[in-house]
Formats: structure tokens, C-alpha cells, sequence
């Protein structure tokens, strides 16, 4: 995933210390941690944007057109050991789930939050406490839903 320049994500934390809380928002992000703490991975999925869902697909999808030989290393770093056939059955639903299991860092993910707040009315920005810091995530309302947008997903900022 993408990382984030430190400077841009702490104006982003600053910025969003003075914003208020808001329900839907936080609600979308309570709903979302809770799923990914009770292991309700499919759920989650549900609750992550198109284009997060995109992306998880097309990086199958590049996977899988490399193939198992040329694939197989990248794709276990991902998703953790499997099967030539697990891998040609892969989907990016598959690799979400697969990745949130082995991950330390989801299962911590703690779903105390230091701020919530609005730049636009579609688009909120959440701030949560982290084991590893404070995390950054952006929800977007699509069609009057808030989801969770992982393609802008950032490291967690330390000492905060």
C-alpha cells in the first residue's frame, strides 16, 4: 500500500484535531473494526469501497497473469502460504481476507477514536488510536452508505 509523507499526515491529524465528532462516520468505522475484530471478514469487505475492492482485484489479477511460478513468492508474501490451486482460484476478495488473518496490525486495530471530521460532506477523515500510533482512515458516503477507502491508507504515525 501506499505510504503516506510524514509532514502531510500530521497536518492531516492537526487539521483534524479541531474537527468535531460525527455519527455516520464513526459509526461506518466502529462497524468496520468491529467486523475485523470479530473476524467477520466477508463483512468487512462489504463495508470497503469499490475502489478498495478494485484494488484488492486487480492485484489478483496481475498475480495471476504472471503466474504460479513467477507469482508465487509476491503472492505468499501477501497471503501467506497456499496451493497453485488456492492461487488460481485467488480473487480479491480472497487476498482481503487472507491479508487481514495473518495481520497483527488489524487484529489490534482499536477502535478508539481520537477525532472524526468532514472536509467535504462525502468524505470523512478518522483518526484512530493505534498500538502503533495514530491511524488515518478516510470514509467516503457513496449513494448515502460511509465506506472505507484502503486505497488511501497510510502507516500509522508513531509517537502520537
Amino acid at each position: 500500500m501506499k505510504k503516506l509523507i510524514p509532514a502531510f499526515v500530521a497536518a492531516v491529524v492537526a487539521a483534524c484535531l479541531s474537527c468535531g465528532e460525527g455519527d455516520p462516520a464513526k459509526q461506518a468505522i466502529l462497524d468496520f473494526t468491529g467486523a475485523l475484530s470479530d473476524s467477520s471478514y466477508t463483512e468487512a469487505w462489504n463495508l470497503l469501497t469499490a475502489e478498495s475492492q478494485h484494488w484488492y482485484d486487480s492485484t489478483v489479477v496481475i498475480l495471476q497473469m504472471f503466474g504460479w511460478t513467477e507469482a508465487r513468492s509476491a503472492a505468499v508474501d501477501l497471503a501467506g502460504d497456499m496451493s497453485e490451486e488456492d492461487f488460481s482460484t485467488l480473487t480479491g476478495r480472497g487476498l482481503f481476507v487472507r491479508m487481514v488473518e495473518r495481520s497483527p496490525e488489524v487484529h489490534n486495530l482499536s477502535s478508539s477514536m481520537k477525532s472524526v471530521c468532514y472536509p467535504t460532506d462525502s468524505l470523512a477523515v478518522v483518526i484512530l488510536r493505534t498500538d502503533d500510533g495514530l491511524q488515518e482512515i478516510v470514509l467516503r458516503e457513496i449513494e448515502g452508505v460511509w465506506l472505507v477507502d484502503l486505497v488511501s491508507l497510510g502507516s500509522p504515525v508513531e509517537g502520537e
